[in-house]
């Protein structure tokens, strides 16, 4: 059995430290501990966004892989904080009926 490098890549040891630093970024926005499914998110993003950075500054990388990853990270992070603001809206119990009675505008009893 082959003994498996240990050693990392300068580069890579730089994305990794850049997209644990994004994950903390992430968390800090999200402002408690993430859920299963924003962990998830989470991570995409994280990766996403720095495999994106990464490929910007590679000169071997072309354009289109470099706006393809650029996109997809933005996605990830769009999904993400989405996700962020639909778990922090208030669950009053009222039905979604109920909330669309309240945001009408009144109206005049008997206009018709």
């Amino acid at each position: 059995m082959k003994a498996q490098p240990t050693d990392m890549s300068a580069a890579s040891h730089a994305q990794v430290r850049r997209t644990l630093a994004l994950k903390r970024a992430f968390q800090r926005e999200l402002g408690r501990k993430p859920t299963c499914l924003q962990r998830t998110a989470i991570d995409r993003a994280a990766t996403l966004t720095a495999k994106a950075e990464a490929a910007a500054l590679d000169p071997v990388t072309t354009a289109n892989d470099v706006v393809r990853l650029d996109h997809a990270a933005a996605r990830a992070r769009a999904e993400m904080f989405a996700m962020f603001a639909a778990r922090q809206e208030p669950d009053d119990g009222a039905s979604d009926l109920d909330r669309y009675l309240q945001r009408r505008p009144a109206q005049g009893e008997g206009a018709e």
